[in-house]
This record gives structure tokens, sequence and C-alpha cells, in this order.
């Protein structure tokens, strides 16, 4: 066992005790697997199911493989799609984050995706509604 290792057995138990949430982590298909396993899948490659730049939105869905159901039992909560606006005057603090949807499944995640995407190209084409002129 490495450093490494102890660290993230350590983290583990830290959440369990203090936080008491149950933390289940799960690959794209939604097999529990261990923090270990889910670590060494943090990859790019493996975790972005799909990023599109639409005018000034960037739509990013990517696999999170940690339950954010944060229960013992019942379908994990594993893939989330968020939607980011470019920051204004190239200012980096500004980059807002506009949407964020969470779902269970890969075919959820890319139908989500897909969601999302449209919404963006509405926005470019029309103005998000929020922020049309009056």
């Amino acid at each position: 066992m490495t450093d490494e290792d102890d660290k993230h057995d350590a983290a583990e138990r830290w959440m369990r005790r203090y936080m008491d949430i149950k933390i289940r982590y799960h690959d794209k298909d939604g097999t529990q697997i261990t923090m270990r396993r889910w670590v060494e899948l943090r990859t790019p490659e493996y975790s972005i199911i799909g990023r599109d730049k639409i005018g000034p939105y960037d739509v990013v869905t990517a696999w999170l493989g940690l339950d954010y159901t944060f229960r013992a039992k019942g379908r994990p909560l594993i893939f989330e799609t968020e939607v980011y606006i470019d920051p204004v005057d190239d200012e980096p603090e500004s980059h807002l984050w506009i949407f964020s949807e969470r779902y269970y499944t890969l075919e959820g995640a890319q139908a989500g995706h897909d969601q999302a995407t449209a919404q963006a190209q509405e926005w470019v084409a029309h103005g998000r509604p929020e922020h049309r002129p009056v």
C-alpha cells in the first residue's frame, strides 16, 4: 500500500465518521467500485462524456463516479451536465456557471448533454430570457 492509498483510505474513513453520509463509487455502467478504482478511472478520456462550445457557452457532461444521492441503496446519481458562460473581459473569476443537471445513467447523461447543447444554441440565437434587452 502506498502513501497515496493511505491518504484515500483516511479521507474515506473521515467522511464516513464525521459527515454521516453513505459514499458509493460507480463506474460508467453503474457497477459499484472501490474508491481506489474510482481514482484510477478519473481521467479526461474516461470522465468526459461530451464537451461543446456554443457561442459564449461551454457545455460539459462528465461521469462523476461518486454517487451524489449519498444513500446506501438505490440508483447511483453519477453523471452531470453543466453549462458555463465565458469570462467577461478575460477575467477567469467571471466564468459563470449557469446550469447543472445530474443523471443516473450514461444514456441519460448523453441525452441531457444534447438537451443542454440545444438550449445553448437557442440562447445564442435568441438570448437567454433573463438577459434579453427590454
